[in-house]
């Protein structure tokens, strides 16, 4: 009688899960169709095929950053394919065997390095080719200011890069990228006209060094060093917010309709991604880390806390970091959406105009006195 009651309630519990399986299947099918008709209500997207085509398009323009960003890749398995020198250090020889592709987690801080040299690089592509800036003069500003820290830092025995990348690559990596953050300084305060705040430059600098100051490492014997290094990942911090600042704002004065700068947000992902992980890893807050690899436990990471909380607020900096650059990128494609009806010819740079005038001057110089095109700042348009 008993095993009667058991397999008749074997059964119902069967058929009870088979009517469950379905509903669920049903309400996710249900679900799926919703979030397609919401798309096909907007004329934009009335077909699977022109939401591949739009698809396609993003693709397109964020080719040129896309394939930089595959070479780079493609650099870093070349160069971590050489094999390393013997190590009679049994701590390294761990690391290394933990990281059998890049061999060291310092392969990461080259990777980051190769990603901030082509985000400048691709700022200044998409500036010459449009008038839409898709970073403010303050990103660049605090940019250029952590570069500095960081071209200072990795001169030091205790901050250099280890592994594959180990030399002189990182230092002229990171001096090429300050000397592109100058480049595309200048040229957004002659295109822009944009004026510059130092005061309330040097006012984020100087809370940054504060708190720097206040939560710093032990990595070198000198406390200038370990503080330098806090201050350069809290700077990254504020330029990363104004950067998401200005694309909110854009977005809300319509200014994303022509902007090109896909690519460019896909690399900022990339690399604030390689910058969490490394530092996640470093110091122990992942499921499976390094110091795990070798042995240590997280608690002894807490040997290289000097004062404060250095390890929480550089962890939070990243991470905020990484949350900027989402949020920038969201800001911006839903800019472009926004505003896909509103888009029209891609406005050009003024040394392009400069071309394209002197060339109608040529074609038809007895229209010259007839049509003027004004060029130069708008208010010296319009006043």
């Amino acid at each position: 009688m008993a095993v009667e009651n058991v397999g008749m309630m074997q059964q119902l519990t069967q058929k009870s899960a088979q009517s469950t399986s379905s509903t669920g299947v049903l309400q996710t099918g249900i679900l799926a169709l919703m979030m397609i008709m919401m798309f096909t209500m907007d004329g934009r997207y009335q077909s699977l095929i022109g939401m591949i085509g739009n698809f396609f398009a993003v693709i397109k323009r964020a080719l040129p950053e896309l394939s930089a960003t595959f070479l780079c890749a493609m650099l870093t398995l070349y160069v971590c394919s050489f094999e390393l020198e013997p190590t009679a250090d049994k701590t390294q020889q761990l690391v290394r065997d933990f990281w059998p592709t890049m061999k060291d987690p310092d392969t990461l801080l080259a990777i980051h390095g190769m990603m901030r040299f082509l985000i400048l690089v691709s700022v200044w592509f998409r500036a010459h080719q449009t008038e839409n800036w898709p970073v403010p003069a303050s990103y660049l500003h605090f940019t250029a200011v952590s570069l500095l820290a960081h071209i200072y830092l990795y001169n030091d025995d205790a901050f250099a890069l280890e592994g594959p990348f180990a030399g002189p690559f990182i230092n002229i990596l990171m001096l090429a990228a300050f000397l592109q953050t100058l480049a595309c300084a200048w040229k957004h305060k002659v295109q822009t006209g944009e004026r510059v705040y130092p005061l309330a430059m040097i006012s984020v600098l100087l809370v940054s060094a504060y708190v720097a100051q206040n939560n710093r490492l032990t990595i070198a014997t000198e406390d200038s060093l370990n503080t330098l290094f806090s201050f350069a990942h809290f700077v990254d911090l504020a330029s990363m917010l104004h950067c998401a600042i200005f694309c909110c704002c854009a977005v809300a004065n319509g200014e994303m309709v022509n902007s090109q700068a896909d690519g460019l947000m896909f690399v900022m992902i990339f690399d604030r991604l390689a910058t969490v992980y490394y530092i996640l890893d470093g110091f122990g807050m992942l499921p499976s880390s390094t110091l795990e690899s070798i042995g240590a436990v997280t608690p002894k990471a807490a040997e290289f806390q000097s004062t404060g909380h250095p390890m929480l607020l550089l962890s939070v900096a990243q991470v905020a970091c990484l949350a900027c650059a989402m949020l920038a990128c969201v800001a911006y494609f839903l800019g472009r959406f926004w505003n896909d009806d509103k888009a029209g010819p891609v406005p050009q740079a003024p040394q392009v105009r400069a071309r394209v005038v002197e060339a109608r001057a040529h074609a038809a110089p007895t229209q010259q006195s007839a049509v003027s095109v004004p060029t130069g700042k708008l208010s010296t348009i319009v006043f």
